[in-house]
């Protein structure tokens, strides 16, 4: 007759659900069929073109190379399938936001290596008849974006990678708490204490000026 240690271990030892196990496997083809739109749209905000663009249909098919090839760190998260037993609709919900960081690093990257291959500043050409105001227009906004990003590298690590999933990745507080091992209300509170040092980083500079 079992002891109750032994039906304890018994539950410790129990398998991990059915889709968990398939993600380990590498058959995500079923996942594709059901989470393709999901990563489109998601792909398609963070490009702003249709869904149906061929750059937004490139980062999908990439993401989904990426996420098979590294299938293996999405229970080895620090929320991830080996915090214990779970089911099919807590698997699939983490994974969902697993595969959405996998396309914002997928896409984050591109823009790296866009950056590298761009010549420096306006291509050191005049701009053509009535593209003065576009250009004017882009300096400035690459201007802004300089000081952003500026502003971001005075932030710990953690507190800069908050910030940028939260406003640039599109995720939720409690998706970040997922993704970093942390809790929900701490997570928040990185936030707000990141903004807080954005601000005054921002009014120093405005002082400076």
């Amino acid at each position: 007759m079992p002891t109750d240690s032994a039906a304890g271990n018994g539950r410790l030892a129990a398998r991990p659900p059915p889709l968990l196990e398939r993600i380990r496997e590498g058959d995500l083809a079923p996942l594709v069929a059901v989470l393709e739109g999901m990563l489109r749209a998601y792909a398609a905000r963070l490009l702003n073109a249709p869904a149906d663009d061929p750059g937004v249909l490139d980062l999908v098919s990439n993401t989904w190379a990426q996420a098979l090839r590294h299938r293996q760190g999405f229970y080895r998260l620090p929320g991830g399938g080996d915090r214990g037993p779970a089911d099919d609709e807590s698997v699939g919900r983490c994974f969902r936001v697993w595969l959405r960081l996998t396309l914002y690093h997928e896409f984050c990257d591109q823009r790296q290596q866009a950056k590298r291959e761009a010549p420096a500043g306006l291509n050191g050409h005049a701009p053509a008849p009535g593209e003065e105001g576009r250009a004017e227009g882009r300096w400035r906004l690459a201007e802004v974006g300089r000081l952003v990003e500026g502003l971001l590298e005075g932030l710990g690590p953690l507190e800069r990678a908050v910030v940028c999933l939260h406003y640039r990745g599109g995720f939720t507080h409690a998706e970040i708490a997922y993704l970093v091992g942390m809790t929900r209300q701490q997570v928040s509170h990185r936030f707000e204490r990141a903004l807080a040092q954005l601000a005054a980083r921002y009014r120093e500079h405005a002082d400076a000026r």
